[in-house]
């Protein structure tokens, strides 16, 4: 997913800011076996994390059963991270040089294995804009922050 800005702003930020993002449909491969939930054994999860903000980012990925923007206070749902990427070098106009690029991974718990039994999973991010300085940033219609990640299942072969 990303998080698009369209039109170039000036803001000082004082406090962190906290931006979700809509929640979006994602299927599941069908060609799982039948027992798949009896072989599960445990999983992973990995992503790249991109932000090409002039500012930290503390970044949260919810995944869960719930189709609508209750995904993000749901108890059931899976909480990866949050993630702090660091803010990225600026020019002198203070425009982004180049993104920061995170790679970070976590281990699923056995208890939260189930919710890919599922034909397909709803995701979510929560983006915390970290404070600036004074003097502020200016966020461009070129900034943004993205996030591809995978959740890796392990099975048990055999009976």
């Amino acid at each position: 997913g990303e998080v698009v800005f369209n039109s170039p702003f000036a803001i000082a930020i004082a406090d962190t800011i906290e931006i979700k993002t809509e929640v979006i449909s994602v299927a599941l491969d069908d060609s799982r076996p039948e027992d798949f939930s009896q072989r599960l054994s445990q999983g992973s999860f990995e992503a790249d994390l991109e932000n090409h903000l002039p500012l930290g980012v503390m970044l949260t990925l919810f995944i869960g059963r719930i189709p609508d923007s209750t995904l993000f206070t749901d108890p059931s749902t899976l909480r990866m991270g949050p993630y702090i990427l660091n803010a990225p070098t600026i020019d002198d106009a203070g425009r982004v040089q180049e993104p920061v690029i995170s790679r970070v991974s976590d281990v699923i718990d056995s208890t939260d294995l189930e919710l890919f039994e599922n034909d397909s999973l709803f995701v979510g991010q929560a983006a915390c804009l970290l404070p600036t300085d004074s003097v502020g940033i200016i966020i461009n219609g070129i900034d943004y922050l993205g996030a591809r990640a995978s959740a890796i299942m392990r099975l048990r072969m055999g009976k």
